[in-house]
């Protein structure tokens, strides 16, 4: 019931330094704002491969998600097993395989909060979210823009080594290192700019 939401939990908050000593440019990351594409809805599908130093083969799941301004990010689960997640300011929703939704107490733990406020943030294109708990380092590689994420705080720097996050138009990769060696890469592809209808299950799932 909990692989998801913990390999989730890893991903943006046990994951700074390789690009550490390079000072921010206030030009680079209005840049990186200025091309990511601006919607209140959007659809995506998400391959994510987890490579731990203790298996040989990478643990991938594959899924969908739905942004939704005001509500959240909506992570459903399709392979190889089906679990839902709601990401949205101050509450985590999770619903198992049978469809019983549980919430995550997050008020009191920063560790679940700045997971929270980095998705919300990097499908709103909200810097200032993702400054509350992260250096940025933002870049550019072949012609593709390039955003490092070094964490502030002590509690997450004993996990997170650095995540890079790249793309064009959208978010199309994030890379999390962490301290201990084991890495999780993000792709989406497949976007769709709203405004568009949710189905039964977004509906329901936002609803709560």
């Amino acid at each position: 019931m909990r692989r998801f939401l913990s390999s989730f939990v890893i991903v943006f908050v046990f994951a700074g330094t390789f690009m550490a000593s390079v000072p921010r440019s206030e030009g680079e990351l209005s840049d990186i704002q200025r091309r990511l594409a601006k919607s209140d809805m959007l659809r995506a599908s998400f391959l994510q491969e987890k490579d731990l130093r203790a298996l040989s083969r990478p643990l991938v799941t594959r899924g969908e998600l739905t942004f939704v301004a005001g509500e959240g990010v909506l992570w459903r689960v399709l392979e190889p097993f089906t679990i839902s997640v709601l990401l949205s300011t101050g509450k985590i929703l999770e619903w198992d395989e049978d469809g019983q939704v549980r919430q995550i107490d997050i008020g009191s733990n920063q560790i679940f909060q700045a997971l929270a406020d980095i998705f919300l943030s990097i499908f709103s294109g909200d810097a200032v979210l993702l400054e509350k708990h992260f250096n940025l380092s933002p870049g550019t590689l072949d012609g593709r823009w390039q955003l490092g994420l070094h964490p502030k705080s002590e509690p997450m720097r004993a996990f997170i080594s650095h995540v890079q996050i790249s793309g064009g138009q959208f978010v199309e990769k994030v890379e999390i290192n962490e301290v201990k060696g084991d890495r999780t890469t993000l792709q989406f592809s497949g976007f769709m700019l709203g405004p568009f209808e949710l189905n039964e299950i977004e509906r329901n799932h936002f609803a709560q």
